[in-house]
C-alpha cells in the first residue's frame, strides 16, 4: 500500500512538471509564427515556394491575431487555456503544447496547423467569419494537407 501511495505521488509530480506555463493569445501567435519559420527552414529549405508558403501561413496567423484584437476575441486567464468561452458546449482535449520536431516534418506540420485550429476555436470562435464559416480552421486544414503532400511527394 505504501508503494502504491509513493508511486501515485511520483506520477502526479511528474505530470505537474510537464504542464505548459500559461500563455496569452499574443504569445501563442508569436510561438506559432516562430514554428512556421523553423518548419520552412528545417524541412522545406529546398522548395522554390518556401518563402511564399511561410508568408501565407504568417498572414493567416496575423489575421487570427487581428480577429482576436477585435471585440469578439475571448481570453480569460481564469479559464483553462484562456478559453474557449464558457458558453461553448463542445469538449476539447487539454493538450496545450504546440509540438515542433526538427526531425519529423509531419509531426511539425500537424502540431503547427493544430495550434492554429486550437487558437481559432479557443479565442476567436465568436468572431463573425470564424463562427459562421470556420475560415481560420479551414485554412489550417488546407495547409496541413498541402504541406503534408508537398513533403511526401516533393516540392
Amino acid at each position: 500500500m505504501k508503494v502504491f501511495a509513493f508511486t501515485a505521488l511520483a506520477v502526479m509530480a511528474q505530470e505537474e512538471d510537464r504542464k505548459v506555463p500559461p500563455q496569452t493569445p499574443g504569445q501563442r501567435i508569436e510561438q506559432l509564427k516562430r514554428h512556421v519559420g523553423r518548419l520552412m527552414v528545417d524541412h522545406f529549405d529546398g522548395c522554390a515556394k518556401r518563402a511564399t508558403w511561410e508568408d501565407k501561413l504568417t498572414k493567416i496567423l496575423s489575421r487570427a491575431e487581428a480577429a482576436f484584437n477585435r471585440d469578439c476575441g475571448f481570453f480569460d486567464p481564469n479559464v483553462a487555456n484562456g478559453g474557449p468561452s464558457p458558453s461553448r458546449r463542445r469538449r476539447q482535449a487539454d493538450d496545450d503544447e504546440v509540438r515542433y520536431s526538427e526531425t519529423d516534418a509531419i509531426a511539425s506540420i500537424n502540431g503547427i496547423t493544430g495550434g492554429i485550429r486550437k487558437f481559432a476555436d479557443r479565442y476567436i470562435s465568436e468572431c463573425g467569419g470564424q463562427k459562421a464559416n470556420k475560415h481560420i480552421v479551414n485554412k489550417a486544414n488546407k495547409w496541413r494537407s498541402k504541406l503534408t503532400d508537398k513533403f511526401n511527394n516533393g516540392c
